[in-house]
């Protein structure tokens, strides 16, 4: 019989859960508490400072969960590695996180609870996947679930803007023989294989727009945008009238 056919062994599954759910997401607070948005390299971390931070975060959270972990490629990237046997298994998340933007409930990275979600930078992408992945090491072990492959937990510090983080980690590393990428649920993001950027220009000077701009970074959709337009007694009485 198949684990997922086994309904003693689903159950238990689903009272470990319940039974560590605040565990969990005082976990994910911890991780989310710590801005991780890519800035200009230092000494210490091509990502910045707050990139370095969050994958020492990560790989002590790691460590107190009991696995083996250690920071690699000059702080790059964070492995977390559990069990016994020949294969290994990828579970690939990453700890930056895009810029915080405007608009927010409360702080950003300050999290906090709301109507059964967790609200803050990074909750969704992609912190979350490191929990999860710690606690599914944590609960195959504690439960003694028969499993008869490694488990290898990558913490990137470089998801959102370029990958060099997992570009240097091919390069150091053999690849696990089967891996997966819990990155979001939206199916847009399961299915995404890449992204495209790309730079405009008019083929005529625009006469009353003087200068436009909206969004933060590429990757983020935009929470405002602004124009600046040239007086006009015509244009200035049809946005009134609307």
């Amino acid at each position: 019989m198949k684990s997922y056919q086994d309904k003693e062994l689903v159950a238990k599954i689903d009272a470990y859960l319940a039974e560590h759910r605040d565990e969990i997401v005082e976990d994910l607070k911890k991780l989310v508490s710590q801005k991780s948005v890519r800035q200009d390299p230092t000494a210490d971390c091509p990502f910045g400072d707050d990139v370095r931070k969050v994958l020492e975060l990560g790989k002590a959270m790691a460590i107190d969960h009991g696995f083996e972990a250690e920071i690699y490629d000059g702080n790059m990237y964070a492995l977390a590695r559990s069990g016994e046997g020949d294969k290994t298994i990828g579970l690939f998340s990453h700890l930056d996180v895009v810029p915080e933007g405007n608009g927010w409930m409360g702080k950003p990275y300050e999290p906090f609870e709301y109507k059964g979600l967790l609200i803050g930078r990074g909750v969704e992408d992609n912190k979350k996947a490191a929990i999860q992945s710690m606690y599914v090491m944590q609960m195959i072990r504690e439960l003694g679930i028969p499993f008869s492959s490694r488990i290898q937990l990558y913490m990137g510090g470089a998801e959102e803007t370029g990958m060099e983080d997992l570009q240097q980690f091919v390069k150091s590393h053999p690849m696990p023989d089967f891996s997966l990428v819990p990155d979001s649920e939206f199916p847009c993001c399961v299915c995404e294989k890449s992204s495209a950027g790309f730079a405009a220009k008019a083929g005529r000077k625009f006469n009353q727009i003087t200068d436009f701009s909206g969004g933060i970074a590429q990757n983020v959709v935009p929470d405002l945008a602004h124009v600046t337009l040239k007086a006009d007694e015509a244009l200035e009485a049809a946005l009134k009238a609307n």
